[in-house]
């Protein structure tokens, strides 16, 4: 015959014997394994170790950060410390604490040998003392341009006046053969003489010239 179950007699605050409730609650409102209702210890974390803000005892919550957003080695959510460098040590513009980018160039282009990206320093030579050739610029070639124009006009005049050929005759004068493109839109379409005409624009398609550029037939 199987033992009678005593029933649980509880005082006369409802608690039992071993001081709980008839849910299992202590005085304090704690259960045996030492949580409340709302499932959090007597320090106030809950099973996982977070507290009811979602913070555990160090203060980081759950993803690994702080109150102030940073997590335990000092990087915000988008990987940025206090002073705005990500892990690898670089800024948001891309240089590290000694000015220098991932390719290791200054902001003024030059590396830690002080070469520049196209391997010159900042006197223009390279690592073998070669002094870099200065690039033309706008002016210069425009001026060649000019002189050249002027060296050759009469020649080219002479010439272009036999011109058959509509495709290549001046798209001004309509009778000299075309000499002379407009750089950028490279319509090659205008003669030496009439090249200094135009006021700076392609006469096809009215844009701008930037440079007007002699070409070789």
């Amino acid at each position: 015959m199987a033992a009678q179950q005593l029933p649980i007699i509880y005082d006369d605050d409802k608690y039992d014997s071993d001081v709980y409730d008839e849910n299992g609650y202590d005085v304090d409102g704690y259960d045996d394994d030492g949580y409340n209702m709302d499932g959090y210890d007597r320090q106030g974390y809950d099973i996982h170790g977070y507290d009811r803000h979602g913070h555990d005892e160090d203060g980081y919550d759950v993803d690994g950060y702080n109150d102030d957003g940073y997590d335990m080695d000092g990087y915000n959510r988008r990987g940025y410390d206090e002073d705005g460098y990500d892990r690898d040590g670089y800024d948001r513009t891309g240089y590290d604490r000694s000015e220098y980018d991932r390719d290791g160039y200054d902001r003024n282009g030059y590396n830690r040998a002080g070469y520049n990206r196209a391997g010159y320093d900042m006197d223009g030579y390279n690592e073998n003392g070669i002094q870099q050739r200065p690039e033309p610029n706008d002016n210069d070639m425009e001026e060649d341009m000019e002189e050249d124009i002027e060296e050759n006009a009469e020649e080219d005049m002479g010439d272009d006046e036999n011109t058959d050929s509509q495709e290549l005759q001046c798209k001004v004068c309509m009778t000299n053969r075309v000499k002379i493109a407009c750089d950028p839109c490279f319509h090659m379409c205008i003669c030496i003489s009439c090249s200094k005409k135009i006021e700076n624009k392609c006469p096809i398609c009215r844009q701008p010239a930037r440079r007007l550029v002699k070409i070789f037939l």
